[in-house]
């Protein structure tokens, strides 16, 4: 009969000789299973994602009146009468300035003399000259003065009463007129874009001294030639105005403003790496839908895609994916990582031979049930 102490101490001493195996099996284990799961729970994966893009054109410049205008005079002389001052309203024909004009008064009034004892007692030939130079002399009278040809309001004024004016080869402004009923602006466009741009398109102006003011405006006109920039590109020239502006808005303010050259544009886009290419198509590894994705048995779907050139790094999706739909990563796919990762074994002892709790042992050789004694019987 053996020794129940002899017995007792025979199980301990096996217990703390399994116990570092034991646990150095778990441990391999769970360092295998951390490991998988890094390596394959989670691979690449790339979302087909919603964008915008704008038909816009971005421009910059400086703001000008719609029409304006430098007086001067053509003729030299001392300054008689100035009949505006800075801010004045004036209208197309009001005489600004003028010149002292006493001797071309004097000069036309003798000349009126002579042509009328010419067509008493002188012959044709001399009535035709000095009707002639009569003509000349009223060229001389009317330089003496200045009218505006626009409406607008007088912005500056150069010259005063008193003063003299030498005329030369360019006529020196004494006054300046604008017109403010609009603003204008010339604008480069890039010839790239100028056949998206009309006549007409809504131009949307931000202006960089008035920051809280967005003002609406027009393309007003595009010149039948563009022009080559200083650094070879090729551009055009065009118009944008503002009608009716604030009057917070002013001559020589700068801008930068949008052509709404169209309608903005719903996108579809895609990482280029989640698409895998065979005999010039495109696929993608699509996976479940999120509510479905929890379920290892659901594997992905390769589906065939329609993709175009979009920006550096994108595609844009033209058919077969719907936006926030999930896809592989393309190498992700080629190494097998988008495999469902429950093929590995649940049981951190399974290399020791031990079932999984409610299932067949993993470990070769044949046993009884679960705590069950070995075949045989009980001893």
């Amino acid at each position: 009969m053996s020794n129940p102490k002899k017995s007792r101490r025979l199980v301990l001493w096996l217990l703390a000789a399994c116990l570092p195996v034991v646990g150095g099996g778990a441990y391999l284990w769970f360092g295998r299973q951390k490991s998988s799961s890094s390596a394959v729970g989670t691979p690449a994966t790339y979302q087909v994602q919603a964008v915008i893009r704008s038909s816009a054109i971005d421009v910059t410049g400086n703001l000008e009146p719609i029409e304006s205008e430098d007086i001067g005079f053509a003729a030299s002389g001392k300054v008689a009468r100035v009949y505006v001052q800075e801010g004045n309203r004036v209208r197309a024909g009001d005489l600004i300035a003028e010149l002292d004009d006493s001797q071309q008064r004097y000069d036309l009034a003798s000349l009126d003399y002579k042509l009328e004892k010419a067509r008493i007692s002188g012959s044709k030939s001399e009535l035709e000259l000095l009707e002639l130079e009569r003509k000349m002399k009223q060229v001389d009278l009317q330089e003496k003065k200045v009218w505006t040809t626009i409406s607008g309001f007088v912005s500056d004024v150069d010259v005063r009463e008193g003063e003299y004016v030498k005329a030369g080869e360019e006529i020196s402004p004494i006054a300046r007129v604008i017109d403010l009923s609009a603003l204008k602006s010339e604008v480069e466009i890039d010839e790239l874009d100028v056949p998206s741009v009309k006549v007409g398109q809504k131009v949307v102006f931000h202006i960089d001294a008035l920051p809280d003011l967005e003002v609406t405006g027009r393309v007003s006109l595009l010149p039948l030639e563009g022009r080559v920039t200083t650094e070879g590109i090729a551009v055009l020239d065009a118009e944008v105005r503002i009608d009716n502006p604030p009057k917070s808005l002013l001559p020589g303010y700068s801008f930068s403003a949008r052509i709404l050259a169209g309608e903005d544009e719903r996108l579809l886009v895609l990482d280029e790496k989640a698409l895998q290419k065979v005999g010039g198509r495109s696929y993608v590894l699509l996976l479940p839908a999120a509510p479905e994705r929890a379920q290892a048995a659901l594997q992905p779907e390769r589906r065939e895609v329609k993709t175009a050139a979009y920006e550096t790094g994108q595609v844009r999706v033209l058919e077969g994916l719907s936006e926030g739909d999930v896809v592989l990563a393309a190498a992700a796919a080629a190494t097998g990582e988008g495999r469902a990762a429950g093929r590995q074994s649940a049981n951190p002892l399974s290399i020791f031979g031990f079932r999984a709790p409610g299932g067949a042992r993993t470990g070769g050789g044949s046993g009884g049930g679960s705590g069950g004694p070995p075949p045989g019987g009980q001893r």
